[in-house]
């Protein structure tokens, strides 16, 4: 596993590299980095293994925000304009309407939006277009998020990095996601080449 206080390179493959995928920007937790809120990670091998190759950045906005490991998990509070109105709660913090408070009130907003600030940053230096991120998270949920109170409820919402990065026109996919996206189009490319129709008649 990769230590997370070590640097990353954005080397691999460059936007317009004749023959070359855009990078994936993933993720660190999901990369092996030990980087999320509890000291732990979340390593999925073929995240391990496409950081490995040159295909994925690692990225952890957390940490990248100046956050420590490990830290008091926080969750995304939208204020009075952003529920009024509906937003969602990562562009709300995006956008100056809402905060990410620690359980005990510490508000580490700033540095929630600093670390989705560097991804959106890296993504586009590096010609990302698609990124997968570990559902859930204030930073990386790309559909639910915890609703603010500490309890454990989860509601639909992204996350502030997921509304960064979709800012900037990036696909982006929860970990979930993309393990599904991946075993569909190996069964498609199985079914492909195994299928052999009959020929009924030649002309």
């Amino acid at each position: 596993m990769t230590d997370p206080r070590d640097s990353f390179d954005l080397g691999g493959p460059q936007p317009g590299a004749a023959g070359q995928a855009r990078p994936l920007l993933v993720s660190a937790c999901l990369a092996g980095w030990l980087c999320r809120y509890d000291g732990l990670s979340r390593a999925r091998p073929e995240f391990v293994a496409l950081v490995q190759n040159g295909q994925a950045i690692p990225f952890c906005p957390e940490m990248a925000g100046g956050l420590p490991v490990p830290r008091p998990p926080a969750e995304i509070v939208p204020d009075r304009r952003a529920r009024a109105t509906g937003k969602d709660p990562g562009q709300a913090v995006w956008e100056g309407q809402g905060r990410v408070l620690t359980q005990s009130g510490q508000d580490v907003t700033e540095a929630y939006r600093q670390g989705a600030r560097q991804a959106a940053a890296v993504a586009r230096a590096a010609g990302v277009r698609q990124a997968v991120l570990k559902e859930g998270s204030p930073s990386c949920g790309v559909h639910q998020i915890h609703d603010g109170s500490h309890t454990g409820l989860v509601v639909r919402g992204q996350g502030v990095t997921t509304a960064a990065l979709r800012q900037e026109g990036i696909e982006v996919y929860s970990d979930e996601e993309w393990q599904g996206r991946q075993s569909a189009t190996r069964v498609n490319s199985r079914k492909n080449l195994t299928e052999v129709r009959p020929i009924t008649h030649i002309r």
